[in-house]
């Protein structure tokens, strides 16, 4: 049963998307197959009592109550007709998050039917909604002249009915071009933003032409008055100019001043815009930008945007500590930990917390209750068994147990040997160990030796913790 493609749509679905397809499948308006829906009962006590996977007799028989025997064609049958039915069930899901859609598609319809009696009403119940729908960006716009479009036809066929000719329709049309306008540039824009970012990652240089018109059409025109396109176009700029920080500056105070205008899918994609930036800051060793990076993060978990499913991901819980500790606000950084490991996912909750008070303590100089974190630290996990590594390696050799550290260094590179690492992360590891193992014997060298070894990790660009290997060479020279 598992290999069907209905039960691996089901299983798919939470216990409440599951039981909400139950209800539309009892409407004898949506089914009036008793087999699809028995079917569906008994897949859905299935999963609701996680009881033992049937098989596809088991399924067949749900509903097949005589005593037939199985038939896979028409099993087959059944199983299809029924996700048909689950695909008009998601649409009308769909709609309900669409409401303007919803309004323009009744408004369609009543037009369609010749419901003139009605008109009036949908028209004005409409407008109220438009005016006092929040988000306001590229999908408002696009509604906006759908709307628009539906009501010129209105107008146009009573005027003709009337053998009437008006200058509203002049101003109807001049509204109808600027609703896709507005469209269509934050389109263009938000695209343009995307394809930055990826010229960023990929190193290369051009820029699409259309934007080039775009940026010089909106600095001779009232379009950018409207604050999703200003942004976008900020946002544009702060990722492609070299004079950046002024559009990231103006970037943060029109977010803060217009964020409700934002669907919260744009609202994650502009912070993350923002979070991006002020990395590729840090990376440039721009000042400043540490504080500047928190802020942002600070802004995104309080308001909620950078959590999925009102999940913070443990990517971003361990760069916001990293941030803390480069700052110095160690404090800071266990308060964190302390306050929002409950948004992180359960599975992943305990290794988190545990490595990234380990790191805390590190920082703090308290070695002992690094390796305590460090030991309740699960390795099952590729990255918490690399890194609880070399932060192990590090609090031993701050505690100067360097027969252990041998003995670590030894089974870490038969660790690394071992795995499935992809070859560009390797050497950062390697590395490590081949300095540190050097480190070690630093008691042999001389000063001169010592200088060596500094400017070969300086121009080393593949290895982690280089920042604390050239700590502990400068402690030494």
């Amino acid at each position: 049963m598992t290999d069907t493609r209905l039960y691996k749509t089901l299983s798919a679905l939470s216990l409440v998307e599951l039981s909400r397809f139950l209800k539309f499948m009892e409407s004898p308006y949506h089914n009036a197959n008793m087999a699809q829906y028995k079917l569906l009962h008994f897949l859905h006590l299935h999963f609701k009592q996680q009881t033992q996977i049937p098989t596809r007799e088991d399924a067949f028989h749900s509903y097949n109550e005589a005593n037939h025997e199985f038939d896979d064609l028409k099993f087959r049958k059944t199983c299809s007709d029924l996700l048909s039915k689950f695909e008009s069930f998601l649409i009308l899901e769909a709609l309900k998050d669409q409401p303007l859609v919803e309004k323009n598609l009744l408004l369609q319809q009543i037009h369609n039917k010749g419901f003139d009696h009605m008109l009036n009403k949908t028209i004005q119940n409409a407008d109220k909604y438009y005016q006092r729908f929040p988000e306001k960006s590229a999908n408002f716009h696009l509604r906006q002249y759908e709307k628009g479009r539906i009501q010129y036809e209105i107008d146009t066929q009573f005027d003709k009915k009337k053998n009437k000719k008006t200058s509203d329709q002049l101003l109807r049309i001049d509204t109808l071009s600027s609703n896709l306008d507005q469209f269509y540039v934050i389109e263009k824009l938000k695209m343009a933003c995307s394809l930055a970012t990826w010229q960023q990652k990929l190193k290369t240089k051009n820029r699409p032409f259309e934007v080039e018109i775009i940026l010089r059409m909106l600095a001779k025109n009232k379009l950018l008055e409207n604050p999703a396109i200003s942004i976008y176009r900020n946002m544009y700029l702060m990722l492609t100019e070299k004079e950046s920080k002024r559009y990231f500056e103006e970037l943060k105070d029109m977010v803060n001043q217009h964020f409700d205008i934002f669907s919260k899918d744009e609202q994650r994609n502009i912070f993350d815009a923002l979070i991006s930036y002020c990395v590729g800051q840090l990376n440039k060793g721009v000042p400043g930008f540490v504080t500047e990076t928190l802020l942002v993060y600070n802004e995104a978990i309080s308001t909620g945007v950078i959590l999925t499913n009102n999940e913070l991901s443990p990517i971003t819980f361990r760069n916001y500590i990293i941030l803390c500790l480069r700052n110095g606000e160690y404090d800071k950084a266990e308060t964190f930990i302390t306050e929002n490991a409950s948004l992180l996912n359960i599975k992943l909750r305990e290794n988190a917390l545990n490595f990234n008070l380990a790191r805390v303590h590190f920082y703090k100089g308290d070695f002992e209750d690094t390796l305590r974190y460090l030991s309740l630290v699960d390795y099952e996990d590729m990255f918490y068994n690399l890194n609880s590594r070399i932060l192990s390696l590090a609090t031993n050799y701050e505690l100067s147990e360097m027969d252990v550290m041998e003995s670590q260094i030894d089974s870490f590179n038969g660790y690394l040997q071992r795995i499935n690492i992809s070859q560009d992360k390797a050497p950062f590891y390697s590395n490590f160990l081949k300095y540190l193992k050097r480190l070690i014997l630093s008691g042999q060298y001389d000063k001169k030796k010592l200088v060596q070894l500094k400017e070969q990790i300086v121009e080393e660009s593949q290895i982690v913790n280089k920042e604390w290997l050239l700590e502990k060479v400068n402690d030494l020279l």
